[in-house]
């Protein structure tokens, strides 16, 4: 492999641009506070550079400097090393390219299993926004960009997906269906990746019917029109585990592969941080894989796999750290002050612990098909596919981390965390499936019928429900009430306040931003307001004032009697019929 003069020179180049790029580094901890007020002044305002911000911003100039300047001198000792590895991606991602066959009848019959799922999330694309979402939108993503990413305070801020929100708002405005959108290609792309990802383990027609379950799944259906980080997810666990699978199992292409793990573990923890529980039953199995091979030459190679996993980790983590890197100068480590990583007791761990996994396995079943119909094919294929141990370490790493991760941190995170896994349930139920055809000696007709069946089946489905799959009918008629709030503003001058008890209030406060409504939510009332209350249906106004979130229980008989002034599917809209005295 001969090495041109410009590509030389571009790695020269590109390692003296990281050793420019770590000076300036370095050189930003001299810039003195006031020359710092003056920036954010041009940003927001200058009362944002405080000692507090100055000292992170100072530490991350620090690092991020030794940083580029160790990349770089790296980078200038080694550019036959790092030439050789680009060129060498170049071809691999060539020759990839002009693998990819241009027809075949899997790939015509594969379409018959993206299109349902790609439909099926379509049909959802314009529900109504979610708790979930409304705090993405409302909290971050309705700021610039910027502010939305540097503002982590919390967990539920999944910066990849709120700057994908930003950068849907500026070109389309506030429009769920738009900002959606990003959510909802990855969604389908997750239905292909995992098609790829169970044909390496197996074979195309047992890939085939595990896309077809991940296709229909109601679970997967509703989180891709969900605009958060679970699906992406899931996508890059997939993509993480077929990449070191494929270089484990000695395949061409390793350096595309290696970009490609790399690749889903920055993106994953950019996604959200819970790719930890992913990340760990991967890179677990494939740094014991050696270990478990049944040879001693395989053992021997073990020592050099811990130092590729170390790197990979190592590159991913700083990739990591600069993206988090304006979150921990803005917000610091007030993050990890959220009382999600408070450690629970042992007795309350293990009961909540079991009824989460509970609920995600009930997840995961969700839909037109019964939960026992899965149960035996799964047990089938666990015991017809796992007689070698390096396969069965394999798929029961990702597992075993999650309960190891949870019991050493004492936290028991939600059902939803655990989204990821449903893939690898679909692939064992695809294995039974499997199994049973080979048993009963049917032809492979099966393959294509049973999918296609089940696509169909879970197409009708929906029609059979108000708002979708999961538990979503309480946000259904928050649009409207909002809406018919807002006309009888028009006709009724004066000041008034909206009250609402959690899970609508964030939905409700969306929707009024989104019509432009001057109308405060919750809070204590004020003389002369006129007040409202959207609240669940047939329920009184104490619900409401009662609620965790209103708590205004001490003013029920102060704020005398109500009346109902417009009823909808899931809420009511109350008035009281005098202003607050």
């Amino acid at each position: 492999m001969t090495a041109k003069p410009r590509a030389r020179l571009a790695i020269a180049v590109l390692g003296l641009f990281l050793v420019a790029a770590g000076m300036l580094a370095m050189g930003l901890t001299l810039v003195s506070v006031e020359t710092m007020q003056g920036i954010a002044g041009g940003i927001r305002k200058p009362a944002d550079v405080t000692p507090q911000r100055v000292m992170r911003f100072r530490q991350v100039a620090w690092v991020f400097g030794a940083a580029g300047l160790a990349a770089g001198a790296s980078v200038i000792r080694g550019r036959r090393r790092v030439l050789v590895a680009v060129q060498r991606f170049q071809e691999e991602v060539l020759d990839w390219v002009r693998s990819i066959p241009a027809r075949s009848w899997g790939g015509r019959l594969f379409l018959l299993v993206v299109v349902p799922a790609s439909l099926l999330r379509i049909m959802l694309l314009q529900r109504s926004v979610a708790y979930d979402e409304a705090y993405s939108f409302v909290n971050f993503a309705s700021r610039s960009w910027y502010l939305a990413i540097s503002d982590y305070n919390s967990p539920n801020n999944h910066l990849l997906n709120t700057l994908l929100m930003c950068v849907c708002r500026y070109w389309g405005g506030q429009n769920e269906a738009l900002w959606r959108i990003p959510t909802l290609l990855f969604g389908i792309v997750l239905v292909i990746g995992i098609y790829r990802w169970a044909v390496a383990w197996g074979d195309r027609w047992t890939a085939l019917v595990t896309a077809t379950l991940a296709g229909c799944s109601p679970l997967l259906i509703s989180y891709s029109v969900d605009a958060r980080g679970y699906t992406l997810v899931a996508l890059f666990a997939i993509l993480l585990d077929h990449s070191l699978g494929r270089i484990h199992n000695g395949a061409g292409r390793a350096a595309l592969y290696w970009f490609l793990a790399w690749t889903s573990l920055v993106c994953g923890f950019f996604a959200i941080p819970v790719m930890l529980y992913p990340a760990a039953g991967i890179l677990g199995w494939f740094s014991m894989a050696p270990v478990w091979e049944a040879n001693s030459a395989a053992r021997v190679c073990w020592k050099d796999r811990l130092l590729q996993v170390a790197l990979l980790v190592g590159l991913a983590s700083i990739t990591v750290l600069v993206l988090y890197a304006p979150g921990y100068v803005f917000r610091g480590t007030q993050v990890f002050a959220n009382r999600q990583f408070d450690r629970l007791p042992v007795p309350q761990f293990l009961t909540q612990c079991w009824a989460n996994l509970v609920t995600s396995w009930r997840y995961w079943n969700s839909g037109p098909l019964l939960w026992w119909s899965g149960v035996p094919l799964a047990g089938a294929g666990l015991i017809w596919r796992f007689r070698n141990r390096a396969r069965l370490l394999r798929f029961g790493f990702p597992f075993v981390a999650v309960l190891v991760i949870m019991a050493c941190q004492g936290v028991v995170p939600p059902p939803r965390v655990l989204l990821f896994l449903a893939p690898w349930w679909y692939l064992l139920v695809a294995w039974g499936w499997r199994w049973l055809v080979r048993q009963m000696r049917i032809g492979r007709w099966i393959f294509y019928a049973g999918p296609l069946g089940v696509a169909v089946a879970t197409c009708l489905f929906p029609m059979t429900l108000r708002s979708g799959y999961l538990k979503t009918d309480v946000y259904v008629s928050i649009p409207a009430a909002v809406k018919t709030v807002g006309a009888a503003l028009k006709q009724t001058p004066g000041r008034h306040r909206l009250l609402v008890p959690v899970p609508c209030d964030l939905p409700a406060r969306y929707y009024i931003l989104q019509q432009g409504l001057q109308l405060p939510i919750n809070g204590i009332p004020q003389p002369g307001e006129t007040i409202w209350v959207l609240g669940p249906r047939e329920k009184q106004a104490a619900f409401t004032l009662r609620n965790s979130t209103v708590r205004l229980e001490d003013w029920e008989e102060r704020l005398g009697t109500w009346r109902v002034f417009t009823s909808l599917p899931t809420v009511d809209v109350l008035r009281f019929d005098q202003p607050v005295r």
